[in-house]
């Protein structure tokens, strides 16, 4: 897979160390900043993330788009994004990487799945501050294998399985 637009869903600790570690390696980024709050926006400045006003704008602008939000928003994530596959007829992978229970990263997938979309279960083992240097994330689904790629774009990557709920 050629990953040159992330959309990171959001930019807290995690998200902003992502998205400057695949920007360093010429990735561009992308965010949804309505209805955030100023420190969101002054992260996405710092890394200068294109700001989208949409969900919808978002998906349709992402080759990849990587949930990285507190456990109990991603479900909320993961609908909005399926919302925004179905209407605009987009397919950007869905990497849900937050730290969730198998059932509900299925939960989610499905969603994407009716959607018309896919999703690959992500677990990141390790601290924000040590992303590019002993951070990895484990990756698991149909299309996991498609996001080795994330490899040579500064992160550390494994895939642990075809199904999701498996990372």
């Amino acid at each position: 897979m050629l990953i040159k637009t992330v959309g990171i869903l959001s930019l807290g600790e995690m998200g902003e160390q992502w998205a400057r570690v695949l920007a360093s390696h010429g990735v561009r980024i992308c965010t949804c900043t309505r209805g955030r709050s100023p420190r969101t926006l002054e992260t996405a400045q710092r890394c200068s993330a294109l700001e989208m006003e949409t969900i919808d704008t978002l998906v349709e602008a992402s080759d990849l788009i990587v949930s990285l939000v507190p456990a109990e928003a991603s479900l909320e994530v993961g609908r909005s994004v399926a919302q925004a596959v179905k209407s605009t007829g987009s397919r950007p992978l869905f990497l849900e990487a937050n730290a969730i229970s198998p059932a509900r990263a299925e939960e989610i997938a499905g969603l994407l799945a009716e959607s018309g979309g896919d999703c690959v279960d992500g677990g990141v083992i390790g601290p924000a501050s040590r992303l590019a240097d002993g951070t990895f994330t484990l990756l698991s689904g149909p299309r996991a294998h498609e996001l080795v790629a994330l490899g040579s774009l500064g992160l550390s990557v494994e895939v642990v399985g075809d199904k999701v709920g498996q990372a």
